[in-house]
């Protein structure tokens, strides 16, 4: 499939130019602000043209995409379904006509485990395969028709980020010190602040121009009215009234202990890391840095406070707890071998009778993280050794980390425990 994706140069159209391409499709860019712009005038030379551009041009953008399109897919990727929908439904009745909506950033690794929504106005195979393409890779797609997709989202985004929004307005009026604050938290604050925080970290020309293209006015009004009335209640030490209130939320929410229960593992999940971290004073840890991608390998000394104290062979760093993320020992295993050089040694062993070689290998790469791969290159019976006994000779790939040395004598004194005996 060729495709073109108009907006390429922004951040959610390079997402969708790495996706694409990363699934073997050629992809080209139209952006005023891309090296290599393909005007707008050749659309019709592609299978499927995505739009990913601003909230408040896209339907602009569509007018002038249909006018080159004939045939193949037209489908864009914004947070706003109606507008879009009705521009691209002007397209050549032969043209495929998809809305999607990801239901995330531009920050997201892969759509493993996202929702996408779609909107199949106008389904062909050119539309299937798209769809297709997010669920083979993970995603949660869901399929809706415009009018539903912006009912939803009138609350879904346009509540959540209103109310997130508001809140941090709320901090700054208070002129509330939110750094200080996190040595008195309890885990629904602290996670509250962390959302609180992640929306006000985003491009707030998005989320104004979600908050003014989306059905709110009525959303907007509700939250209004009943933060008033409950602060009434409190005005007036309507303790009862609260409690009403709050009782006849619940009542609507529905099933408030399966939110309680899923929430519960958010908050498990934040501590579980945290002990981790604890638990690891002494060994070897990799921290990922949630900003610039870094991976940071050594020893965890110490864990004071919302601070992880690393020694790396370079020298001792200090990390913010909230800024890293903990990779499994296997995630780390995997950096290592990627980023790290590696040597190769020899080591010759000799057994009673006969050993499985698969069992050697697999247990000298369980033996010590820094042993990569084993293969046994050589089997002797001769000779050189005594009668009914076998040499096998290993050959280690390990990782030049400084610890070359503890790595093959591990393996080594893990042979002679088999029962084995070292060849020189």
């Amino acid at each position: 499939m060729e495709v073109l994706v108009v907006g390429g140069a922004g951040a959610m159209g390079e997402w969708f130019v790495d996706f694409f391409s990363s699934r073997g499709h050629a992809v080209s860019v139209s952006d005023p602000e891309a090296t290599d712009s393909i005007p707008l005038e050749q659309a019709d030379g592609f299978d499927c043209v995505v739009v990913a551009v601003p909230i408040e041009v896209t339907a602009d953008v569509v007018d002038e995409v249909v006018e080159h399109l004939s045939s193949g897919l037209l489908m864009d990727v914004t947070s706003v379904k109606g507008e879009p929908m009705e521009a691209m439904k002007q397209a050549d009745d032969d043209v495929e006509v998809l809305g999607t909506h990801p239901m995330f950033g531009p920050s997201v690794r892969s759509m493993r485990g996202q929702t996408v929504i779609v909107v199949e106005e106008r389904p062909g195979p050119l539309a299937e395969e798209v769809v297709e393409m997010f669920e083979d890779a993970g995603a949660n797609v869901q399929r809706s028709t415009a009018e539903e997709h912006d009912e939803m989202m009138a609350v879904v985004q346009g509540l959540t980020h209103y109310s997130y929004v508001s809140i941090g307005r709320a901090l700054e009026e208070l002129d509330f010190d939110v750094g200080d604050s996190r040595r008195f938290m309890s885990p629904v604050y602290s996670i509250m602040l962390d959302f609180v925080g992640r929306i006000l970290d985003q491009n707030p020309h998005l989320y104004a121009d979600i908050q003014m293209n989306q059905p709110v006015e009525d959303v907007h009004e509700a939250l209004v009215e009943s933060a008033e009335s409950l602060a009434e209640d409190v005005e007036d030490g309507d303790h009862e009234g609260f409690v009403s209130q709050m009782q006849s939320a619940a009542r609507h929410y529905g099933d408030t202990t399966s939110a309680h229960r899923r929430s519960g593992k958010l908050i498990d999940a934040s501590v579980s890391e945290y002990q981790e971290l604890h638990d690891s004073v002494g060994e070897e840890r990799a921290l990922r840095h949630i900003y610039s991608d870094v991976v940071h390998l050594g020893v965890v000394e110490d864990v004071e406070g919302q601070t992880v104290v690393l020694r790396k062979p370079s020298g001792v760093v200090e990390l913010k707890i909230e800024n890293v993320e903990l990779l499994t020992r296997e995630e780390a295993r995997r950096w290592k071998t990627a980023n790290l050089s590696k040597v190769e040694r020899d080591v010759s062993v000799v057994f009673e009778g006969d050993v499985d070689g698969d069992v050697l290998e697999e247990v000298a790469v369980d033996r010590h993280d820094d042993v990569l791969d084993a293969d046994v290159f050589d089997v002797y019976r001769g000779d050189a050794v005594a009668d009914g006994a076998t040499s096998y000779g290993v050959r280690l790939t390990v990782l030049d980390d400084g610890e070359v040395e503890d790595a093959v004598g591990s393996v080594e004194e893990l042979f002679e425990g088999m029962g084995g005996e070292l060849r020189t």
